[in-house]
């Protein structure tokens, strides 16, 4: 006798146990949100933050800090998403440098020593660069308050964190911290000398002071100075004649006259000057108030 096989009889759609099996085999082939129907789509989100794929806490409970980014240099977490400026002054221009976040802590220290050390070495060469790099160093530092407040780098992929490096105050740069200052003053003075200095106002000056011309007789500047002086420029007012720019009526001895222009001639006066220890020229110096 032959014996036939035959398969075996397929389960009841209606039973309770093909209906359990159905489910299972449903919601495993649908991964929700990939058809729209499962659930939103994930957000996006900027380079260097975590995805909820990580499944990291938004404050990490053992490092109490911000755990959605990532360093941009090394994956590592927690990150603070900070920008370092670093700046170069080059006689008459200027080189605005930046090095954008997140940063671990040891990435972040390690830019930013090198910043600051490139914006002590080179950012004070230029006019300009003496008032902006301490702008640039002081928000470093608000930076950097950031950075050391983080824990220690919890490692994200396989590259290293970057070393910290030597601390600022092991670095010869910071001797620029107090060689700045002292070029800001000196430009500073630099500059008033230059472009300020147009002498004392002469309108006060009366018979019995002495002055001095530190300029030229086309483009004097006079400065009251002291009469006990041995410089041969110091020069005594003789006599102020008002309401005239000639020099005409100065008393005998006068040998030198600072003779005042204005657009109002009741306002025009002249000094009839001789010099405290004799010796000088005779001359005329014109200037306009």
């Amino acid at each position: 006798m032959t014996t036939t096989p035959t398969a075996p009889p397929a389960p009841d759609d209606e039973s309770p146990n093909a209906a359990e099996q159905n489910t299972v085999t449903a919601a495993c082939a649908t991964p929700a949100g990939a058809d729209g129907s499962g659930g939103p789509e994930p957000a996006p989100r900027k380079p260097g933050m975590l995805g909820p794929e990580y499944h990291r806490p938004v404050v990490d409970p053992d490092y109490g800090a911000d755990a959605r980014f990532t360093c941009t240099r090394c994956g590592a977490y927690p990150a603070a998403d900070v920008t370092l400026r670093g700046h170069r002054g080059v006689v008459v221009w200027m080189v605005f440098l930046k090095e954008p976040g997140p940063f671990c802590r040891s990435c972040g220290i390690s830019e930013y020593r090198d910043m600051t050390e490139e914006t002590l070495l080179k950012g004070w060469w230029s006019l300009f660069s003496v008032f902006v790099a301490p702008f640039v160093l002081l928000a470093n530092l608000r930076a950097y308050a950031k950075l050391r407040a983080l824990g220690e780098p919890v490692p994200g992929s396989p590259r290293a964190p970057l070393h910290v490096g030597k601390p600022l105050r092991r670095r010869p740069a910071v001797a620029m911290l107090l060689v700045a200052p002292l070029l800001a003053v000196a430009l500073i003075a630099w500059a008033v000398s230059a472009w300020g200095d147009g002498g004392d106002d002469m309108s006060r000056a009366q018979a019995g002071q002495c002055v001095k011309n530190s300029g030229s007789d086309a483009k004097p500047k006079m400065h009251f100075a002291d009469c006990e002086s041995t410089d041969p420029g110091v020069l005594v007012v003789l006599e102020r004649l008002e309401k005239t720019a000639s020099d005409l009526r100065c008393p005998e001895g006068t040998a030198s006259a600072l003779s005042s222009k204005n657009a109002d001639p009741d306002e025009e006066f002249v000094l009839c000057l001789a010099p405290v220890n004799p010796g000088s020229a005779t001359r005329t110096v014109a200037f306009t108030s």
